[in-house]
């Protein structure tokens, strides 16, 4: 019975890719030129950099904020006290990635664009090896990088 229902299954699977590579005198797709994009203007440059350093400000208190209280938790992955603090921490973490990545614009310059995705990338690191019960020397290497390109955003943005 398993074995009729894996020959009928990989006969599908044959059939469908058959079906797939015959397309009879498909048309082809239409091409469109190409057109580069407008470059932004100063201005353009200018407000992208204030929003992505004001969002950039606001999000950085508050992920410390919220992972305050899980750092300071006790030691024991399976106390409810740190449980909670984890799961709090992760949440909000995720909810100030989202918003930062809203607030870099294409026009971001990108000594400031470059850092932030650094730090987006780092705390997701950060966020992942708690989630995951790292070593702490994991999750604070992957601190250490935050705090690295916290300094690229701080300087770029003169905070």
């Amino acid at each position: 019975m398993l074995i009729a229902a894996l020959v009928i299954a990989v006969a599908a699977a044959v059939m469908a890719g058959i079906a797939m590579t015959r397309r009879p005198n498909a048309p082809p797709a239409p091409q469109t030129p190409s057109v580069a994009a407008p470059s932004p203007s100063d201005s353009d440059v200018a407000a992208a950099k204030k929003a992505a350093c004001d969002a950039w400000s606001a999000a950085s208190k508050a992920m410390v904020a919220q992972r305050d209280p899980f750092v300071g938790s006790p030691p024991n992955w399976n106390d409810p006290v740190t449980v909670s603090a984890l799961v709090q921490a992760e949440a909000g973490i995720v909810i100030q990635v989202e918003y930062l990545r809203q607030h870099v614009s294409p026009a971001t310059p990108p000594e400031v664009a470059g850092p932030i995705a650094d730090y987006i990338a780092a705390t997701i690191d950060m966020a992942a090896a708690d989630g995951q019960h790292q070593p702490a020397d994991v999750a604070n290497a992957a601190a250490d990088r935050v705090s690295a390109s916290a300094a690229k955003i701080r300087a770029a943005c003169g905070l």
